[in-house]
């Protein structure tokens, strides 16, 4: 038998994902997610957050293939409107950003905003998935901070 390690040459590490955060905002553990970004908000309120993920996918995926699935997937949320859908350059990698307005039953109008970039890693594409949500105020300050912070993503290979 023969050892093998993760991350080695073969198999390798999943990339570094860093953000600037705000000073209200807090790193946390998430189940089945590499983690999540929270603001600190008054107990009862909703926290807008975003939920970081990486998959690896084979070396012929495509982000255009990733699109119509997340535009489909977010009109289903009840209510769904249209927010912003773009391919967009975000510190040198390109990113498929989609944002939808909807009605949840306990904490009024949110936005949900899904951002993805793959990465070549090592034969394969390693796909970045954050997931976003704030409330939907009379001002957009809530969002512009959620955008912010997505814009400021930094992926590097290890």
């Amino acid at each position: 038998m023969t050892e093998t390690i993760f991350p080695s040459t073969e198999l390798p590490a999943y990339p570094h994902i860093a953000a600037e955060l705000p000073s209200d905002w807090t790193k946390r553990a998430m189940p089945d997610a590499l983690g999540a970004l929270v603001k600190t908000v008054t107990e009862g309120r909703y926290a807008p957050n975003i939920v970081l993920s990486v998959t690896r996918r084979g070396p012929d995926f495509k982000l255009e293939e990733l699109a119509p699935v997340i535009e489909a997937t977010l009109k289903d949320l009840d209510g769904a409107e249209p927010i912003d859908s773009a391919y967009v350059e975000l510190n040198g990698l390109r990113w498929f950003v989609h944002e939808v307005g909807y009605q949840h039953p306990q904490a009024g109008t949110l936005v949900q905003l899904v951002a993805v970039a793959g990465v070549e890693n090592g034969g394969a594409i390693d796909l970045i998935q954050l997931n976003g949500s704030c409330p939907l105020g009379a001002d957009d300050s809530l969002l512009n901070e959620l955008r912010t912070v997505i814009a400021s993503i930094k992926v590097t290979l290890v």
